[in-house]
């Protein structure tokens, strides 16, 4: 699947709603994990503004690379995020 790479450098981030894990499979509650490291994945809402504009977007993310704490309304930093 082709993915792109999106460019965050002058917008803003917010969290939109906490991070829950993300499940592979919901009927029998198996987690999904990442195929590189293994760690399991969250899905975090964000609101991204630049530009004038603001979009609610989820983000899948390995527990690796989440903040502890994170709590709607915290601006937080991202790096990497690619679309598919």
């Amino acid at each position: 699947m082709p993915s792109f790479k999106i460019d965050l450098s002058t917008a803003v981030v917010f969290v939109a709603t906490a991070p829950a894990p993300k499940m592979a499979n919901k009927q029998t509650g198996e987690r999904a994990v990442d195929r590189e490291s293994g760690a399991g994945l969250s899905t975090v809402g964000l609101l991204i503004s630049d530009e004038g504009e603001g979009n609610l977007y989820q983000v899948t993310v390995p527990e690796t690379g989440l903040q502890e704490n994170l709590a709607p309304g915290m601006p937080v930093k991202v790096t990497g995020l690619k679309a598919r």
